[in-house]
């Protein structure tokens, strides 16, 4: 018993800090059979106060960089982007590591469009409700937030549940393609 007492305040101190006030999943939404590859994401893409660069990596995985230099969460960004298609429609995992390494992970409907990317994550007033009120996922509270720890299928049925519900989805980030002749050669996406 003193050893799952441990590990669960070893588990939620790293929550607390990878977390950072945001609803995120322990598990990842994907597997790596479900892994997909979309060419057009690569790139450097500007949108309202934020520039993120995207490069592929190994298998079908890209890396991110990215700058947010207006709001609450300003600073420099690195993490990986994993794609993943639920009931037709593009998913985006986006994790990064915590301060005790432990990964978190994000996730949001993926519309990309030439040089025009929309980023949609769940509503957090209705996620809220799903997940606490409704108890549709496992989660485990934090003082900032809460922690979905429901396993990746679970996560991926909830999501085919509710992929064309218009009230699960908050407000899209959108982001135009920069152009890769105004992108500095250190920056280009390889």
């Amino acid at each position: 018993m003193t050893n799952k007492l441990i590990l669960a305040g070893v588990l939620v101190a790293a929550l607390l800090t990878t977390c950072r006030g945001d609803t995120m999943s322990l598990y990842p939404f994907y597997q790596d059979h479900d892994l997909v590859s979309e060419e057009g994401l690569v790139g450097e893409w500007n949108g309202e106060g934020v520039r993120v660069i995207i490069r592929r990596n190994h298998g079908k995985g890209y890396e991110f960089t990215s700058e947010v230099t207006s709001g609450l969460w300003g600073g420099y960004w690195e993490g990986e982007i994993h794609l993943v298609r639920v009931a037709g429609s593009l998913f985006m995992d986006l994790s990064q590591r915590g301060d005790m390494n432990i990964t978190g992970h994000h996730f949001g409907r993926v519309l990309l469009d030439g040089d025009s990317l929309q980023v949609t994550g769940f509503d957090p007033t209705w996620l809220h409700q799903k997940v606490v009120d409704e108890a549709a996922l496992r989660y485990l509270d934090v003082p900032d937030g809460k922690v979905i720890t429901a396993p990746t299928q679970e996560l991926q049925w909830f999501v085919r549940q509710y992929v064309y519900d218009p009230s699960a989805f908050g407000a899209p980030l959108s982001f135009s393609r920069q152009p890769p002749d105004d992108v500095p050669a250190e920056n280009q996406a390889q």
